[in-house]
Parts: structure tokens; C-alpha cells; sequence
């Protein structure tokens, strides 16, 4: 139904506690069934040509009227409704008081404390407490724009005309007036009961303007919360006054006579804009609640696009702190729309929130302000110009008065982040692919999953010596005396000019201050910390050069001062000679920290401040990524440790290695050339975890001729990890090739040993062949080359429907399929994703070091955990792509724990093949069908109905386990980035497993493990050899005594029991009991195995003979199946 519009009021009626109206505006839809079969009325016509135009769906259009139907404030409680006329009868009928010394407070009650710093100056003047001059209810409460998940109700308190003197606005005596008469009324407060929590708190973090927090009795008190505001009378002071360009702030009162030698460096008329803003906001607060019930509050559309731009912001976290973008903000900037006429009160809020986001994401504030000024009013020549503001603040957006600046407190910086999320809204709007109600309004932006780097200045003090040696005396003038503020200008700007085309966006988090009992003194701004983040720009990000301006330029010595002495010249292949400054770096690990390097740098050139006390604490994640290997040589004096970081190096070389021998086997003289050579292992992709490190066979070796494998002569100790990188290759079709499989094989075996002979005799590498494939040794490196034949796959398909044929067979149609369509597809696309975006490879590797770590890797398969980033990077709404492997993580983490994988399909759309049409048949498929489809179901546009990668794993118990470990891994790490230091071991806790949960634990020997150089807390190295090698021998590829040992637990305990082991040198096999395999169970011939005879008494059918798991023979099977391996077996939760 239509809603009613609100009764317009008298504006005194308007904001009057004692005179509230209890009558709302009735909400959009009536209960009432006979209304649902009347005619539609013309606006509901109009809002179904409406959703048919402008939505997407229809579906977006219900989804907004049911989040304003939850989140607004249908009618006004009646008991906060009683709660505020109680206090609007305390506060109008105290009493007056006894005229007082300011300079001397011993006078205030005891059970209260003035709720500002100490100030600067001497205070000099009297104080009479007189009842307020009004009381009236303001804010988003008496606008109707309050959502009810947190119910803030404004109050303001207009100071008594008599308290305030002309002459008050200079030197903070207004400010140190308002203090002492905002604790009074605390005082009082406190004193009537009404309430059973009192607090002071620093609105929006402004140190000398503190409100009164005030918590109801009862169950109103649990979400609503009354902020008491002090005011001023409209006339209190003259306008002009206040001016961006005139000062109210003596230098010499502030900082005292002894600075007079710097006084006479700084301009004697040092502006004073934000000081006078303090006040001008406070003069002008009621004032602005009739402009926008004026303009606002008859129209409901215009309501509900302010609920949803609050909403919006919110779930953003750009209405905090210092610099934050208030509901406040989102209804001036409506009301200016609807005063320009670029929206009307005829739009739905739909339409009205768009063109918001498009007027913020188009106009630039910070060059060409607007002001709300009627243009038809008489213009005061007193009045300062739009030009005046820009030459004050950064940022301008002028109130109807025309002389305070709404944003006076948004820096550059802080807009143009605004400005950047307003573009993403736009364009997610446009996404058809996208949900977008759920991702504008219902998903919550976490802080630590928005930037790619951040870090931590724990002591904020450094910044308060920074102001003191930068002698920024005009700015701590201009903010009274607020050090804090003044240091993060200083901190937003030096950053911004030292990272410059690094990075995207800079963003100083919002600082929240605490609020305080009234008995305590005000809390020091040196009890907060400091957090920055930044997004990378990933083209010049890693850019080890700086090029400056050329030599002869005047701006190199500016140049030359920034950077110190970092900055030198160098001479460009252009024969420029120009500043320049180089960061040297050996790896890409190195390169990654590049930005970190130079906030320390600059941060200790021009603060002074030490590096050890900026905190980059995401740096511990790079040493999960690092192998502890050591290369030996024939020459021991060249015995080093292999410097390749975190693999990037390792992960190249194995690249160009199997590059050479792509091109060696296509110019191989075979029968039939190659048609296609594709790159199998993850490490071809870029996403392997440890990629492998070369090594050469070593002397102390026996040579098994039979199979060209270099043996170890010794058992005490496992040979080197060498893994074996698979390659896929196809020859060209012809009409030769046979229709009997036999036939086909035994072409492939003849096909691989050809291949073998020719690499061995006219390349001279080390090649085995057999049946199945061809083994290269190649740099150090073993590949492993698979031959495969499309028409084999199709038979084999036909005939597993018939039967086996013979032993020859050694493939299925399943496996082929997934050797020659699927593998190779997956590998494609997601090499082409790694040389998109830099960082893929990284996230990739450390969500699988974090999946491994938990055990869960044989469960959790890693394509599917390649689809998930996958999907993180190619649909990151509402973020930017992540620029940093850190950041990839953190989102996967997040994903993993708040994705709905039962009602929803993670729908991945590859170089935009999918249309709406292809989105809509997976979306109807997956509904109608989700029973039988797998836990986590995965669609791409080669895979839009089975989920090829997850229908066997991962099971729904593994991935709720999955998420449960996920949800707490984000929460133990976000609390680490953001609050402790640069400590590996504490970003390592999340990938420690928790072995309570398992029943039984399988301990292994460290020797025979090949891998223990990559597990979690690996303290010992690795000894690879690098050394010339004549041998045709090949090394031990692909052997780890510990994966054996579990592939054969699994095979022969998977009726009874699961089992879990990390492969990147885990030491440590987890066994967990199926419950339903203990039940007692009759005798079977084929079923007794590990069984043992018991008796079940039955009512009905007496003593019954059956069997039960033999649990000690199985245990001892553990031991007896890894004799020589196994070091132990724990038994912590024995079956019930």
C-alpha cells in the first residue's frame, strides 16, 4: 500500500522531547488481506514499471523493501518514548547553581570529572549553572532514518543564553564552558537513577567536545543508546566570525611566552578553520535538523535512500573516526540532489542511491566544492567563498548557512577512497552476474580483507615528537592543541608522497576511542594504536627503480631532500641522467616488501621514528612458503643454503627447464609430430607449494640397471625429495591409429621408448621408459612425459560398459578423461589467471599450506582449492583483486567460512563465457538437483552441471569441519595482523593442528621423512647435491615412505576408520573411528576381518553372537604395517 507521508510540524513541535508526536508513518505494506485483492493502485503500477526498468531482477527490488521493512524503526517505542520525556522533565527542572571561579574546580560535585584534557592556557571568568534553554530530540531519530539494529537517539542541550559571552569563542572558553557544564549535568544525571550506566565519550574522536552516553533501565537500555549533545543558540556568536580564515586562538595564550622565537616564523593571522568549525557545528546543529525535516521528512523515498546509503556505508566502515562519513553526511548530500533538482521526491530509493553514488563517484570535492546556499538569498559580502574553503581544507562541502564545511575533517585521502567505493557500487549494479543486494548491504567489509599491506604503529608518542621536532605549532593551533590528528595529516601525507604510484588507495583505519565513567579522568591519546593500509598498484608496485626529475631540474633537489641518502644519479638507456632511487633486492620475496622498505626508510628520515616500532606483521606468512634447504657441491668451501625465497626463483627455473624440453620433444623425428605438449603439475601452473629444488645423483648410490634408478647404498636415512613434474603429450591424428585397445597401448609403449632413445642418444639425458610414461632428467629435474590418444579414452569408456578385457588395461576411461580433457583445461586456465595477476600463485600456495597443515589436503583436493582463488580473484566484489598473496589468503580464509555451500553454486565465469542465460540454467539445475549433487559444488563454463572436482571431495563433514577451521583461523589472524608485532610463530599458531579431535595419533620417525624440510616448525635443513653427474641413472622419484604407509592404512583400514596426515612433512598421522563401524554386527564370512566375537543380550531373541572391530589387533596392525616407520602410537579418545 501507499505509505502515508509524515504531518508536517511546527519546527518547535519538531524536536521538542516533551512534545514528540507518538503518530509514524505507516510502513510500505498492510497486513490487511483484503488489500491484497483489490486493484493495484498507480503507484504500485509505477513500481512494477519501475522494477521492469531499472532492476535486474525483480528479485533486487523485494530484497530492498525487506531490508528497510527490518532494519527501520516502524513506530517509536513507548517506553524509550517515556525514558526521554523523563529526562527532558530532569534536565528542564534542576536547579540553579551558585556563581563559580572557573580557574578553580574544586567546586564540581565529587562523583564527576571534567571530561576534557588540561588546558593550554590560563582560564580566567565565572560560571553560573542555569537549567538548559531547551532540550530537543535531533538526529536520525526525529528524522525517521534510524535503523533499528542500533538505536543511537540524539538529544541536544542548548547552553543557557546567560552562561555565554560575546568573547567566548576565543581561546577555547566556550569549549572549557561546555566541558564543565556537560559534567554538571552528568552529575545530576547520575544523582536521579534514571539510567543505570553514565559515560562520557569523544564524538567522532574530537578531544574538546566530548557527549554524555547514557544507557536506559531495562530491556530498552539493550540496544538503545541516548547521546546527549551540547549546543548553542543560533545567535550565540556572529558568523562571520568564523570564517576558514580567521583565528580565535591566540599563539601566545596556546603555547606560552617562551616560544616567541618560533612565533616569529609562523604568519601572525595563522588560520584557525578547524578550531572554528568545532563551534560553528555546534551553533548550527539544530538548525540543520529543520533544513533536512524540511526538505526530507515529507518524502519517504527520499528516507528510505538514507537508510540505505547508512546501511551502505556501514557495512564499509567509512562512518568512523576523525574522518568518517556519517548519516548525517548521506542526508545533506540528498538534500543537496533534491535542492539541484538531480533527484526528485517522486524517485524510489533505488534510483535516489544510485545517483548518489554516481554524484560522489563523479564530483571531485576536493577541487570544486558545493555548498547548499540558496542561490535565490540575499549574499552577505562577509560571507567566504567557495575558494576561501578549498585554501583551508582538503576536502568542501558547504552547509545552507554557507560558512561551515561539512567535511571540514575528510582528508584527501579519506574521499578519494569514498570516492573509489562509490565507482565499485556503480559497477557492481551493473554486474549482471553479481548479487548485489547481498554484496552493497549485507555483506560486512572486514578491515584486514580490503588491503593488500598493512602495518602497525603501536606507540603513538613517536607521533607526538614528530609534531614537537617538525614544529607544526600552526596545525596544533589550527586543532587545538589535538597532537594525534596533527600526526596523522603529517603520517597520510609523507606516506602518500613516498609511495606515490605504488599503490591504489592509502587508508589510516578508523581509530576508536573508548568511552570513560564519569568519576575517571579523560583517557590519553597515547592509549591507542595506529593502523595503515594500502591496495598495491601491481604494474610498479615491485618496481625496484624510483626515477626522479633530471639532474638540471630545480625539482631534483627536492628530490634529493626527500629521499636522502637514498637518492642518487644514474644514467638511462635514453641518455637521460636523472635522480634515481634503488631498492636491491635478490627475489621476489624481497621485491614484495619494497613498500615496507620505504615507509621505514621515510618514516625514520622524517620522524625519526625506528624501524623496529613499525609492524608489518604480515610478513610472518612468508616464511610458511620458505624451504630450509641446503645445496653441497663437490667443493665444500661452496656449500650454501638456497636463496630462493619463497619459491618464486624455484618455481621459474622449473619452468624454463620444462620450456627447453618442450621444444627439444617437438623437434623430436618421431612417426607422427606432437600436436600438443601441456603441463600437468601444479608447479607448470605456478601454484605448487614447495617447487621442486635440482639436485644430481649422488655418488653414494648403487645403480639399478633394470630400472636406471640410483638406489641409496644406505637405509639409515631416506634419499632427497625429488617429485616428478607431469607433462601430457598428444600426437597429431591419423587414419593409421587402430580401434583396438590392445593395439593402441602397446603404439603408446613403442611411441615412450622411442622418445626415451632419442633424448638418451642424440641429447644425452637421462630418460626411463616404460608402459605408462617416460621419466626425463633434465637441470636437475625429473619429467614425467604421458602419452595420450584421445580415441583410447572413448574405447575404454565403451568398455568398461561390457566389461574388462584383459590385463593390458591399465588405465580407465575415468582417468584418461581427466588426463586428457580436465587436468589439461584446469591447467590452462589457471596459468593464464597466474600471468594475470601476480599474487594468484602465492594465495594459492598458502591456502594449500594451510589446508595441508590441518591435515585435510587428501580430503580437500587441490584443484578445488585453485577454483576457490580462482574465484576470489576473478569476482572479488565488493574488493579490489588482491594484490598480495596475504590478502589472497585472508579472503580465502573468509570465503571458506561464511560461504553457504548448501544453498548456493560458487559459479566461476572464465573469460566471460557465461551469459545470463548459462547463470540461470546452473542456478535452476543446482536447485532442483541439490540433493544428489556434491557438498561443494563448483560450475565453470566447461562444467556446468557436475562439479567434476568436488563430487568426491570434499565430503559435507570434511567441509564443515573446513569452515569451522576457517572461521577461527581468520579470527586468530585478523587479531594478529592488527595487534601484535612482526612474530612468525604467532602467524603460525593457525596452521598448527589440533590434534584433540582425533582418536588415535600415528607418530613418525623424522629420518625417513623426505619432506621435513617443509613442515610447519622445520628447524633442520635439507642437503641437496649440485654437482656435474655422468650417470644415466636417474634419482628416486616420487618416494615418501610416509604417504606410502598411509595409502596402505587407508586401504586397508577405510571400513573402520579415517585418516588425515600433512603432506609437507608432516610427522604425524591422524586417525579418527567411523561410529556406525563399532555397532555390533552379525557374523559374515567376508566381513571378519579385524573382528572379535561378543554377546548382545535381546528381550525377544536372547543371547545373539556377534562381532565387533578388535581395536588392539587393529592398533597393533598400525605398528607391525610401519615397523621401522612408525615411532609410536597414541590412543586419545578409544570408541565408545
Amino acid at each position: 500500500m501507499k505509505r502515508k507521508s509524515k504531518e508536517k510540524s511546527d519546527s518547535n513541535t519538531v524536536t521538542k522531547a516533551a512534545k514528540q508526536d507518538d503518530s509514524k508513518p505507516a510502513f510500505h505494506y498492510s497486513d490487511n488481506k483484503e488489500s491484497l485483492y483489490r486493484p493495484p493502485t498507480s503507484e504500485e503500477l509505477n513500481s512494477l514499471k519501475e522494477t521492469e526498468s531499472l532492476f535486474h531482477s525483480s528479485l533486487l527490488h523485494m530484497q530492498i523493501n525487506e531490508l528497510l521493512a527490518e532494519v527501520c524503526l516502524r513506530k517509536r517505542k513507548k517506553k524509550l518514548e517515556e525514558t526521554l520525556h523523563s529526562l527532558n522533565e530532569l534536565l528542564m527542572s534542576l536547579p540553579d547553581g551558585d556563581q563559580q571561579d572557573i580557574s578553580d574546580l574544586s567546586w564540581l560535585p565529587s562523583n564527576v570529572r571534567i571530561p576534557l584534557p588540561t588546558m593550554p592556557g590560563p582560564v580566567k571568568g565565572k560560571f553560573t549553572f542555569e537549567k538548559p534553554e531547551s532540550v530537543n530530540v535531533i538526529g536520525s531519530y526525529q528524522l525517521g532514518t534510524l535503523c533499528k539494529q542500533e538505536i543511537n537517539v540524539d538529544i541536544a542541550v542548548q547552553l543557557p543564553k546567560g552562561l555565554i559571552h560575546s568573547k567566548d569563542y576565543l581561546n577555547l572558553r566556550y569549549h572549557y564552558k561546555r566541558g564543565i557544564y556537560l559534567a554538571i549535568l552528568a552529575s545530576f544525571i547520575k544523582k536521579s537513577k534514571l539510567f543505570k550506566n553514565v559515560a562520557f565519550s569523544c564524538h567522532n574522536g574530537e578531544l574538546w567536545k566530548p557527549i554524555l552516553l547514557l544507557k536506559p533501565k531495562g530491556q530498552v537500555g539493550e540496544k538503545v543508546t541516548i547521546k546527549v549533545f551540547i549546543t548553542l543558540g543560533d545567535g550565540a556568536f556572529k558568523l562571520p566570525r568564523f570564517s576558514p580564515k580567521i583565528n580565535n586562538l591566540q599563539y601566545t595564550w596556546f603555547f606560552g611566552q617562551e616560544d616567541t622565537a618560533v612565533l616569529e616564523t609562523l604568519d601572525p593571522v595563522s588560520a584557525t578553520s578547524h578550531y572554528n568549525t568545532s563551534i560553528l557545528t555546534d551553533m548550527l546543529m539544530e538548525k540543520h535538523l529543520h533544513f533536512l525535516y524540511g526538505k526530507i521528512a515529507p518524502h519517504q523515498s527520499l528516507i528510505d535512500a538514507i537508510v540505505l546509503c547508512k546501511i551502505w556505508i556501514h557495512q564499509r566502515r567509512l562512518d568512523e573516526g576523525f574522518q568518517g562519513f556519517s548519516g548525517f553526511h548521506c542526508a545533506m548530500v540528498i538534500a543537496y540532489l533534491l535542492q539541484t533538482h538531480q533527484i526528485s521526491q517522486h524517485m524510489s530509493s533505488y534510483q535516489i542511491i544510485r545517483i548518489f553514488w554516481q554524484f560522489l563517484a563523479t564530483k571531485d570535492l576536493t577541487t570544486s566544492g558545493v555548498s547548499l546556499v540558496d542561490g535565490n538569498a540575499s549574499v552577505d559580502d562577509r560571507m567566504p567563498s567557495i575558494t576561501e574553503f578549498h585554501d583551508h581544507f582538503e576536502v568542501v562541502f558547504l552547509d545552507s548557512s554557507g560558512v561551515l564545511n561539512l567535511l571540514a575533517n575528510m582528508t584527501e585521502t579519506a574521499f578519494r577512497q569514498f570516492q573509489s567505493e562509490s565507482r565499485r557500487a556503480l559497477d557492481i549494479l551493473q554486474h549482471e552476474f553479481v548479487d548485489s543486494f547481498d554484496v552493497l548491504f549485507m555483506k560486512s567489509i572486514s578491515l584486514v580483507t580490503r588491503y593488500d599491506n598493512f602495518f602497525l604503529l603501536e606507540d603513538v608518542a613517536v607521533l607526538k615528537n614528530v609534531v614537537k621536532d617538525k614544529q607544526l605549532n600552526s596545525k596544533l593551533l589550527n586543532f587545538s592543541g589535538d597532537w594525534l590528528r596533527v600526526g596523522l595529516t603529517w603520517l597520510e601525507k609523507l606516506l602518500s608522497k613516498a609511495l606515490d604510484k605504488r599503490i591504489d588507495m592509502l587508508s589510516i583505519w578508523p581509530i576508536t576511542f573508548p568511552e570513560w565513567q564519569i568519576k575517571q579522568e579523560a583517557p590519553l591519546r597515547t592509549q591507542c594504536s595506529i593502523v595503515v593500509g594500502y591496495h598495491l598498484n601491481t604494474d610498479t608496485a615491485h618496481s625496484v627503480l624510483e626515477k626522479g626529475p633530471n639532474a638540471d631540474n630545480p625539482e631534483a633537489k627536492t628530490f634529493r631532500e626527500f629521499w636522502g641518502e637514498k637518492s642518487e644519479l644514474r644514467r638511462f638507456q635514453d641518455g637521460s641522467i636523472s635522480e634515481a632511487v634503488v631498492w636491491d633486492c635478490a627475489n621476489a620475496c624481497e621485491k614484495r616488501k619494497i613498500c615496507q622498505k620505504i615507509i621505514k626508510y621515510i618514516l625514520h628520515r622524517h620522524g625519526c621514528i625506528d624501524s623496529s616500532k613499525v609492524l608489518f606483521s604480515s610478513e610472518g606468512l612468508d616464511s610458511l612458503l620458505k624451504q630450509n634447504v641446503k645445496l653441497t657441491s663437490s667443493n665444500k668451501k661452496n656449500d650454501q643454503h638456497f636463496e630462493h625465497g619463497t619459491g618464486e626463483e624455484a618455481n621459474q627455473a622449473v619452468i624454463r627447464s620444462y620450456e627447453s624440453l618442450v621444444k627439444l620433444l617437438r623437434n623430436l623425428d618421431l612417426p607422427l609430430s606432437l600436436h600438443s605438449v601441456q603441463g600437468l603439475s601444479p608447479v607448470l601452473r605456478g601454484t605448487e607449494v614447495f617447487p621442486a629444488v635440482p639436485l644430481s645423483v649422488s655418488d653414494d648410490v648403487e645403480h639399478d640397471n633394470q630400472k636406471r634408478t640410483a638406489v641409496p647404498a644406505s637405509t639409515e636415512k631416506c634419499p632427497p625429495w625429488c617429485p616428478a613434474n607431469e607433462v601430457l603429450i598428444q600426437l597429431e591424428t591419423s587414419g593409421q591409429w587402430p580401434d583396438d585397445l590392445e593395439a593402441i597401448q602397446r603404439i603408446k609403449a613403442a611411441f615412450l621408448l622411442n622418445i626415451a632413445n632419442i633424448l638418451k642418444k642424440e641429447h644425452r639425458l637421462p630418460a626411463v621408459a616404460n608402459t605408462k610414461h617416460v621419466d626425463v632428467f633434465k637441470d636437475g629435474y625429473v619429467f614425467r612425459v604421458k602419452l595420450a590418444h584421445y580415441r583410447e579414452m572413448v574405447l575404454l569408456n565403451n568398455c568398461e560398459k561390457t566389461g574388462p578385457t584383459g590385463p593390458i588395461l591399465e588405465n580407465t576411461g575415468e582417468e584418461l578423461e581427466r588426463l586428457l580433457v580436465h587436468l589439461p583445461l584446469l591447467s590452462s586456465v589457471i596459468h593464464g589467471i597466474q600471468q594475470q595477476y601476480v599474487s594468484f600463485g602465492g594465495s594459492v600456495r598458502l591456502a594449500k599450506r594451510w589446508i595441508s597443515s590441518h591435515m585435510l589436503l587428501a580430503c580437500f583436493p587441490e584443484e578445488c582449492i585453485e577454483l576457490i582463488m580462482a574465484h576470489i580473484y576473478l569476482h572479488p566484489h565488493p574488493y579490489n583483486t588482491p594484490a598480495s598473496p596475504t590478502n589472497g589468503f585472508i579472503r580465502f580464509l573468509y570465503l571458506l567460512s561464511t560461504f553457504d555451500w548448501k544453498s548456493n553454486a560458487m559459479i566461476l565465469n572464465f573469460n566471460d563465457k557465461l551469459k545470463v542465460a548459462d547463470f540461470q540454467e546452473i542456478q535452476s539445475h543446482f536447485t532442483n538437483n541439490r540433493a544428489r549433487l556434491p557438498a561443494m559444488f563448483i560450475a565453470t563454463s566447461e562444467d556446468k552441471h557436475l562439479s567434476y572436482w568436488t563430487r568426491d571431495n570434499p565430503s559435507s563433514l570434511i567441509l564443515h569441519r573446513v569452515a569451522v577451521l576457517a572461521k577461527e583461523s581468520y579470527t586468530v589472524l585478523q587479531n594478529q595482523l592488527l595487534h601484535s608485532g612482526s612474530d612468525d610463530d604467532d602467524l603460525k599458531l593457525i596452521f598448527r593442528p589440533s590434534l584433540e579431535d582425533y582418536d588415535v595419533t600415528i607418530l613418525l620417525h623424522e629420518r625417513f621423512n623426505p619432506r621435513r624440510h617443509q613442515a610447519i616448525d622445520s628447524t633442520k635443513h635439507c642437503s641437496y647435491q649440485l654437482k656435474p653427474s655422468s650417470t644415466i641413472s636417474l634419482p628416486v622419484i616420487n618416494f615418501d615412505p610416509s604417504r606410502c604407509y598411509f595409502d596402505e592404512l587407508k586401504q586397508t583400514f577405510s571400513d573402520v576408520a579415517m585418516f588425515f596426515r600433512d603432506v609437507y612433512g608432516g610427522d604425524k598421522i591422524g586417525v579418527v573411528w567411523k561410529p556406525e563401524c563399532f555397532q555390533a554386527s552379525q557374523f559374515k564370512v567376508f566381513g571378519s576381518q579385524y573382528r572379535i566375537p561378543t554377546e548382545i543380550t535381546d528381550k525377544n531373541n536372547g543371547v545373539e553372537n556377534t562381532v565387533v572391530p578388535n581395536i588392539q589387533a587393529i592398533l597393533s596392525d598400525f605398528k607391525t604395517i610401519g615397523q621401522g616407520l612408525v615411532k609410536n602410537v597414541e590412543v586419545r579418545n578409544p570408541p565408545v
